[in-house]
């Protein structure tokens, strides 16, 4: 398995000058950081004047969120091709799970380009994920608490399965990260893989197109390389 977090760093641009809300990132177990990038909360700290739209870039990585003072409110957003923006309303507390590219796909089996450009309720998807969720986190619960209890569960989540990858799709997508998403279909495919075999390979782990992720991959270095 590849070490994703060594060579690719996905970012989410930082809430606007906004004195009233705010976002923070938590890093996961040190056995999770091969398969999550990290936790997150985006809450408001008052009750807002207006509705609050929170604008997230295209990254590659799935995310899985809920309201954590109603936790069964509880989503997964998967692979999207452009910016997209969410009213997230004038009073809220969002906690989230962003697990690097490919990985929710291969820990929970799911067919990534199920959820390329949505987002799905996760009792749809990985009905025990969702329910460890709402009736687990409670909403008196800190970071440090929801942290603890997501931590516990994805490392048991691991620890039950045999991890199940194709190492055709993971020689591709290293290649990818270690030249920053400059890769020729022609060039720089291992013989024996197919344009087919790799279009459906991407879809599966990903959710879209070895193209379309490595144009990704391009963006999120310059957006790296400027902060």
């Amino acid at each position: 398995m590849i070490d994703v977090r060594s060579l690719f760093h996905p970012s989410q641009p930082t809430v606007p000058l906004h004195g009233n809300v705010s976002y923070q990132e938590f890093k996961p177990h040190d056995d999770l950081m091969p398969f999550v990038h990290c936790y997150w909360e985006l809450k408001s700290k008052v009750l807002l004047q207006e509705d609050f739209i929170y604008r997230v870039i295209s990254d590659g990585c799935t995310d899985v969120f809920f309201e954590a003072e109603a936790s069964r409110n509880n989503f997964v957003m998967g692979f999207c091709k452009k910016y997209t923006q969410f009213s997230l309303g004038r009073n809220f507390r969002y906690f989230g799970i962003r697990f690097l590219p490919s990985f929710f796909s291969l820990l929970f089996e799911v067919d990534a380009s199920s959820l390329s450009n949505r987002y799905e309720p996760l009792q749809n998807v990985c009905a025990p994920f969702a329910n460890f969720i709402s009736r687990n986190i409670l909403a008196e619960f800190s970071n440090i608490q929801i942290v603890g209890l997501l931590d516990h569960f994805l490392l048991d989540h691991i620890e039950a399965r045999a991890l199940d990858y194709d190492p055709r799709f993971y020689n591709v997508f290293k290649t990818i990260l270690d030249r920053s998403g400059n890769i020729s279909l022609k060039e720089d495919i291992p013989a024996g893989l197919s344009p087919r075999q790799l279009r459906r390979l991407f879809q599966r782990y990903i959710g879209t197109t070895m193209k379309r992720f490595s144009k990704v991959v391009r963006f999120q270095k310059k957006v790296s390389s400027n902060r």
